[in-house]
Order: structure tokens, then C-alpha cells, then sequence
């Protein structure tokens, strides 16, 4: 293997000219190019799937059961508490909801109205909501509501004003015309994403007698260790549930986020892995012509004895060589791209004075990225088994030259 390694050195040393240097850089350009930019997109698609996981799986429940009766979920407290006690779920919650239409003038917009206990500071969602100072809502005259940020902006609200909510009459096989329903603004929720322009909370109490419901909540939201097995574990909960439920997951609901997220990564690995795979394919070219202009030396070594093998593994690694010079130099700055990317992002915007993600439909006001160092071995790897696969057939062919042919 040491001859190898020295003859391979030497092939290499004693440089190609012309087309064919052209075209030994060019696949290690490519392998650096292809390793470089597959480190960063996977780091940005880490930071993504991190922002769905820490942002927006917390703002939402990961399972819901629904009761199928309109007056509501009898033994609701009861329920909650013996659904706490699965393994797994690390909190439930009683609530309703209500959907409704926000009157400000002569604008409509559709509100989901949420009723959960205002007093209870445990749930997740009351991390994404900001309260008013006391003196703002001190002589309030109406329960009080929580909007999103982005609702409150678009109807210029301002912290106490009265906010006017049509609601369906409850139980009315008349249709009659929706009530109005008056509350005061205490707040606001800032989710980012689209829901900011729907969302309102009530406290669960209220919304029950605004529904006139017989028991205290419609329903109960779950929270999981893991959100990503939320299906199977929310089967299993409904199924033995003592009462019919509808039974629904963030899987149903925002589960197509996620789906993106994965079909985006699928298709970043196959269109890279083809770049690395045709800057590879140049390194074939480069040994082939190495083999035809080192057809006399290759000759002169079968003479000399050299076995056929050491033949095969001088081009093999001749041929890696030039490939670990990209995937290192790919790789490094995959590395200090990724590490800096959100950074640099971020200065970017500040100098243009423009932004370039909006948390009103991503989430997130910045580029996330997080990189994984998973990601970067198995970027090297790949790379490095196409350049393997890309080396054997000249390596084959250095082997097979009879040498009778070529001294004279």
C-alpha cells in the first residue's frame, strides 16, 4: 500500500496539461461546490424543522378529543386528570372553542375563539401571549379577550378597547342571526405563522355560558413527550375513552409543514448528491487520460514486477486524492457558512432595510440554521464512496495494459 501511495503521489505531482488539468480542477471544484452547499442547505433545513418543533409545536396541542355531544364533555376534570397519568404525556387541558366573526367597524375578519382557564399559567400557549399593563384594563367592562398580534395591528386596536365578536346562537335549528358578544382587549398572542390572524382566548368559563353549554368544556388538547408519535398515542387515548370524542393530531392539521420539510431535505440530497456524482464522473476523465499518457511508465512497472493490485489501488488512490482535496475543502466551508449563516443573514438585512422572512408565515424573522455534525459525515461519506466507485474502472483499466504493447 506505501508503493501505491507513492506512485499515486507521483502520477499526481507530475501535473496533466491543458484540457486535462482544466478538467481535474473542475472535479474538485465541483466536489467542494456539491459538499459546501449540502452542508448549509441541510443546516438551514435543521434550523426549520427545529423552528416547527420549539415554536410551533408548542403553540398548538398535539391531540385533541372533541366531544360529539353539543352540550359538552361530561367528567372533563376527571378525563384530564387520568389522561395526565398516560405514559407520555406530559400535560391536559380542558377547553372549548367557538368560531366567530370580529366586528370592527365595517370589517369581518374570522376569529377560532379558544376558551382555556386565564388563571392557569401551565399552558403552553400562554408563553406566546403578553398582557397589557393593569391600569390599561383596570375598569374593564367586558370579560377580557387575547388576540393575535397580527389581528389587533389590521383593526388598530389598542389595549382596553372593546372588541365586538359575532357568535353563532348556540342549539338553533332556526338559524337565527348571530349574538353580539362585547369583550375588552387584554392582550395580545404573537405565534407567527398565519395564526396570529385568527386566534383569540377566552377564559373557558366564559365561552361555556356564551355557548350555553351543560358541562364545563367541548373538549380536551394533550401534550406529548414525543409530538411525533402523537397518532398512535392519540388512538390508544380515544379508543379507551369513556365517552365518544372526535379524535384529531397536529399531524392532521399542521403535519404538511413537517412533510415539506422532510420532501425538501429528500430532494436536497438526491440534486446534490447528482452534482458530487458528476464532478466525480470528471475524476474518471482525469484518470483515463492519466492512464493514456502514463501508458510507457505503467508498462516499464508491470516489467519490473509490480503487482497487478498495486496497480489497481495507485490509481484508486490517485484518484482519491483529488477528491478528499474538495471534500475537505467543501466540507470546511460548509462548516463556517452554516456556523455564520444566520448571522450574516441578519446583517444583510439590516444593511438593505428589507426582510426577508416574515414570522406572520414562517414562524421565524430570521434564517435558522443548525448545523448537525451528522449531516457533515454523511455528506463527506457520500462523496467519498462516489469518488471510490468513480476511480475503480480506470484503475481497471491502468491494470489491464499489457506492456508488451507500449515498449518500443
Amino acid at each position: 500500500m506505501s508503493l501505491a501511495w507513492f506512485l499515486a503521489t507521483r502520477f499526481r505531482a507530475q501535473a496533466l496539461q491543458g484540457s486535462s488539468r482544466f478538467i481535474k480542477n473542475a472535479a474538485v471544484t465541483g466536489i467542494a461546490l456539491g459538499c459546501c452547499v449540502l452542508i448549509v442547505l441541510l443546516s438551514v433545513l435543521n434550523g426549520f424543522e427545529q423552528a416547527l418543533k420549539t415554536r410551533l409545536l408548542a403553540s398548538i396541542p398535539h391531540a385533541e378529543l372533541f366531544a360529539v355531544e353539543n352540550n359538552g364533555l361530561p367528567d372533563v376534570t376527571q378525563s384530564v386528570m387520568a389522561i395526565k397519568q398516560q405514559q407520555g404525556v406530559t400535560n391536559a387541558f380542558a377547553y372549548s372553542k367557538a368560531s366567530a366573526m370580529l366586528q370592527r367597524d365595517n370589517q369581518l375578519d374570522a376569529l377560532q375563539l379558544l376558551g382555556l382557564p386565564l388563571d392557569s399559567k401551565q399552558h403552553p400557549l400562554f408563553e406566546f401571549r403578553t398582557d397589557y399593563a393593569q391600569n390599561a384594563i383596570s375598569d374593564a367592562a367586558y370579560p377580557l379577550i387575547f388576540l393575535g398580534k397580527q389581528l389587533i395591528a389590521n383593526h388598530q386596536y389598542s389595549p382596553g378597547d372593546t372588541v365586538e365578536l359575532l357568535l353563532p346562537n348556540p342549539n338553533d335549528p332556526n338559524f337565527r342571526s348571530p349574538q353580539l358578544v362585547r369583550f375588552t382587549l387584554g392582550g395580545e398572542l404573537y405565534i407567527g405563522g398565519g395564526a396570529d390572524n385568527i386566534i383569540g382566548l377566552v377564559d373557558l368559563t366564559i365561552l361555556q355560558s356564551q355557548l350555553e353549554l351543560t358541562h364545563a368544556a367541548q373538549g380536551i388538547q394533550i401534550y406529548y413527550d414525543d409530538p411525533f408519535a402523537a397518532q398512535a398515542m392519540t388512538y390508544q387515548i380515544g379508543y379507551q375513552f369513556p365517552y365518544p370524542v372526535y379524535m384529531s393530531d397536529w399531524t392532521r392539521t399542521h403535519g404538511h409543514l413537517y412533510q415539506d420539510i422532510l420532501l425538501v431535505e429528500f430532494i436536497v440530497y438526491l440534486v446534490l448528491g447528482l452534482v458530487i456524482a458528476v464532478a466525480c464522473f470528471n475524476i474518471v476523465v482525469t484518470l483515463m487520460m492519466t492512464v493514456k499518457h502514463k501508458q510507457k511508465q505503467i508498462a516499464i512497472l508491470k516489467t519490473m514486477g509490480i503487482a497487478r493490485q498495486v496497480l489497481v489501488y495507485t490509481f484508486v488512490l490517485s484518484g482519491l486524492q483529488s477528491a478528499l482535496t474538495g471534500i475537505v475543502v467543501g466540507c470546511v466551508f460548509g462548516i463556517m457558512i452554516a456556523l455564520n449563516l444566520s448571522h450574516g443573514v441578519q446583517i444583510l438585512q439590516n444593511a438593505l432595510d428589507v426582510s426577508l422572512f416574515s414570522a406572520d408565515v414562517y414562524f421565524v424573522d430570521a434564517l435558522p440554521a443548525q448545523l448537525l455534525w451528522s449531516d457533515v459525515w454523511l455528506t463527506a461519506l457520500i462523496a467519498l464512496i462516489l469518488a471510490l466507485l468513480a476511480t475503480y474502472y480506470p484503475a481497471k483499466k491502468a491494470a489491464n495494459i499489457v506492456a508488451a504493447e507500449h515498449l518500443h
